[in-house]
């Protein structure tokens, strides 16, 4: 046989193994900086907890505080409320603020155990990507660079004339030209 096979398109496997080389690169990125986000929230419900039971301390001292006031107050006008309103909203609002920082320590503990359970359904479908990236789509990128060089090689090895790449088109030819032999 003389005829050649047509090959047409070798650039648009290199352009399909560019656009895989982008999504793998992309793809380790957006893997990486889920990790980190992960990192940065474990550190974060870390830190709200410390925040929470220093302000539980500082609310609880408060409370303490307002209360002697309000006590010593007491006593001092023996059974007569002359005044304790403004004493009495402030315990009030120390009691409020304490109890609202009871219920945010509460919650940060609630996101603390609930956060490495999520954490480990994500890694188990992360690990896969992440190993489909290293292993199989490294194998695809090489598989396509190999080709794409065999058919360039074959490519070079027509005469002028019988390269349909030579002559300068990367459209295919009529259908309606001689057949094309197999590849």
């Amino acid at each position: 046989m003389d005829q050649a096979a047509q090959i047409h398109a070798i650039d648009r496997l290199r352009d399909l193994r560019d656009a895989l080389a982008k999504f793998k690169m992309q793809a380790q990125g957006s893997l990486g900086s889920a990790d980190m986000e992960i990192q940065r929230a474990v550190q974060n419900l870390d830190n709200l907890e410390t925040h929470w039971q220093a302000q539980i301390h500082h609310w609880h001292e408060e409370v303490n505080r307002a209360r002697s006031a309000l006590g010593f107050h007491r006593s001092l006008y023996k059974g007569e409320h002359v005044g304790e309103t403004e004493l009495q909203v402030r315990l009030k609002k120390a009691q409020e603020r304490l109890h609202g920082a009871e219920e945010r320590l509460q919650k940060t503990r609630r996101w603390q155990r609930l956060l490495p359970q999520a954490v480990n359904e994500y890694l188990g479908p992360a690990r896969q990507l992440g190993a489909f990236l290293d292993t199989e789509l490294r194998r695809a990128l090489a598989l396509l660079e190999k080709q794409s060089a065999t058919l360039e090689a074959y490519v070079e090895l027509l005469p002028a004339d019988a390269s349909p790449l030579a002559s300068g088109g990367s459209e295919p030819p009529d259908s309606s030209s001689a057949p094309a032999a197999p590849a």
